[in-house]
């Protein structure tokens, strides 16, 4: 069985993911300068995957995101 990769990520995990700190991503949302949360239920905001990766892979990409 193969394991599907989530269509959402939680803050928790794209503060991992990206080592940034949970202001500095909050910042960065409200500058335009990563991929808005979105309103998955009452309470709860996720970050699409697909946006997650893609701006993680531009940013390694320019050597701007230490891997």
């Amino acid at each position: 069985m193969t394991q599907t990769q989530p269509a959402y990520r939680r803050q928790k995990d794209v503060v991992e993911l990206t080592s940034l700190s949970r202001v500095t991503l909050w910042r960065m949302v409200q500058r335009g300068e990563f991929p808005k949360p979105v309103q998955l239920s009452p309470g709860r905001v996720g970050y699409p995957a697909a946006a997650v990766d893609a701006w993680i892979a531009q940013r390694q990409g320019t050597g701007e995101l230490a891997a």
